[in-house]
């Protein structure tokens, strides 16, 4: 049996190209016929397909990469078993890579690095997370389209994580990235000290999650200097900042580089700090529609997202220089989606700030904030380290401590906490009424289950008090925006005190 040939089909796929060759497979550039598009193929030696070690290791590998569900990492399209042939097809990542910039020595900015490793870290926290091991991270991994969004080649494979690589992969990634920094821009000095940190921490090497709060505390940084150039009147004294004493401090748990909010976005008296997460342990929770998943251990965030919560996000958003890239978006994000302001952001904000009425309601700094949509909903989250819930994640907060949500009596509109009567044993408020909440998935309506996969919301709302909590609602678009329509965050890792 020999290898593919250029041009030659097997099944769905056109070997059009070699690319790579290690002592197990070969690496293909294929076209995938059934949907015309191009794919990457990893093809098992033919001359391996009868040893004994070599076909089941090379399968248990495709097994590790078909674990790995990350939005930033190449995801595994199909396996292709077969007596002559083994080989299995995943993303073609089409964008430049990291090895690119460097051959040509064409310079970054601090904020693209920062943007870089903020991306890196968060596909590496996920692996350790959920211990998987990976192959080690070279700079032609990590692909950039012109925004230097990355997506990373799945490097998922077997056996243990090994500490050592993850301290190579940070040193590996600096060191790449500060070649291509540029110098005597804003920025440059604190983005090339945190690469130093990643590069020389060999024996206490930093962690990613530190890693990845530092990068934000650059990237903050970055955002409120730009936002002082173009504005005259605001001084510019955070550009003395000492760098590496800086960075010391922080790591020391010392000085925090904090965005302030604009001159006429001040945090009123009135506006309350919501922090409390309710603890989800690992294990298997029953479905909504019937069986069982077993769930991640996460933490679940108490209330709904306010309107003074997400004004500091908009707050960071306009700090931005004009012009310049959202690096909270969602990677799909419509091209002419430009803003995440909620509609009839101004009157809202007005009346919640004087505690006025608007929309026939009784405003808040503290009632939770509507008419946002999908990608809105997203783009907070990721701005505030977290992420939205899945319905599964949702419907089993909502039933901890064996409760049973459909007993919960519907709140009114109101202050996300207003409700005693709209609480779970847990603690979470709001399920039944007040707003409707974003989850972060599509998934099939029962209801339809021919139909194609749409986005959904989870609970009740003040509209329609009578659905109850298990209430779902599908909508045909991440775009809807509606009054009853708002959501609420879940962490990965238990939130800091």
């Amino acid at each position: 049996m020999q290898a593919p040939n250029n041009g030659q089909s097997i099944g769905d796929y056109r070997f059009d190209a070699a690319l790579a060759e290690s002592n197990l497979c070969q690496t293909w550039k294929a076209f995938q016929l059934s949907v015309q598009r191009y794919v990457g193929v990893d093809y098992l030696k033919p001359e391996l397909l009868a040893d004994a070690n070599a076909r089941p290791y090379f399968i248990a590998i495709v097994r590790a990469q078909a674990k790995v569900d990350h939005p930033l990492v190449s995801s595994i399209i199909e396996v292709v078993e077969h007596d002559d042939h083994h080989f299995y097809a995943y993303e073609w990542l089409t964008d430049e890579t990291l090895q690119d910039f460097i051959d040509r020595s064409e310079p970054l900015t601090p904020k693209q690095v920062i943007h870089i490793v903020r991306q890196i870290a968060s596909v590496a926290m996920y692996l350790k997370k959920h211990q998987i091991a990976s192959e080690p991270l070279q700079p032609w991994h990590i692909h950039l389209d012109s925004r230097c969004h990355c997506r990373l080649r799945n490097l998922a494979t077997v056996g243990e994580v090994e500490p050592e690589q993850t301290t190579a992969d940070k040193q590996s990634l600096a060191k790449a990235l500060i070649s291509l920094l540029g110098e005597n821009q804003p920025g440059s000095t604190r983005t090339a000290s945190l690469l130093g940190f990643m590069i020389d921490r060999v024996d206490n090497p930093l962690s990613w999650q530190k890693i990845d709060d530092l990068a934000r505390e650059v990237e903050s940084y970055l955002s409120k200097s730009q936002s002082h150039e173009m504005r005259h009147h605001q001084t510019n004294a955070l550009a003395k900042w000492a760098p590496i004493a800086g960075l010391a401090a922080i790591l020391a748990g010392g000085t925090i580089w904090a965005i302030s909010n604009r001159p006429d976005e001040q945090k009123p008296s009135k506006a309350r700090e919501f922090t409390t997460m309710i603890h989800v342990p690992t294990g298997a929770y029953p479905l909504r529609d019937g069986g069982k998943m077993r769930l991640q251990e996460f933490w679940v965030s108490a209330h709904e997202v306010t309107i003074s919560e997400y004004a500091k996000f908009l707050a960071t958003i306009d700090m931005l220089e004009e012009g310049m890239n959202n690096p909270y978006a969602h990677d799909d994000q419509p091209a002419e989606k430009t803003s995440h302001l909620p509609d009839h952001w101004d009157e809202m904000y007005a009346a919640a700030k004087s505690g006025g009425e608007w929309d026939g309601r009784i405003m808040s700094l503290n009632s939770p904030v509507t008419y946002v949509d999908w990608w809105d909903a997203y783009a907070y989250a990721d701005w505030a380290r977290q992420r939205l819930p899945s319905q599964e994640e949702w419907m089993t907060a909502a039933s901890l401590k064996a409760f049973d949500p459909n007993t919960l009596a519907a709140s009114d509109w109101g202050e996300v906490d207003h409700s005693s009567t709209d609480k779970t044993p847990a603690g979470l408020y709001g399920l039944a009424g007040n707003v409707r909440e974003w989850t972060r998935k599509s998934a099939i309506n029962p209801s339809n289950p021919l139909a194609s996969k749409q986005f959904l919301s989870c609970g009740g709302s003040f509209l329609k008090p009578q659905r109850g909590a298990l209430t779902r609602t599908w909508h045909t678009d991440r775009n809807t925006r509606q009054a009853d329509l708002g959501f609420r965050t879940v962490a990965d890792t238990p939130p800091t005190k």
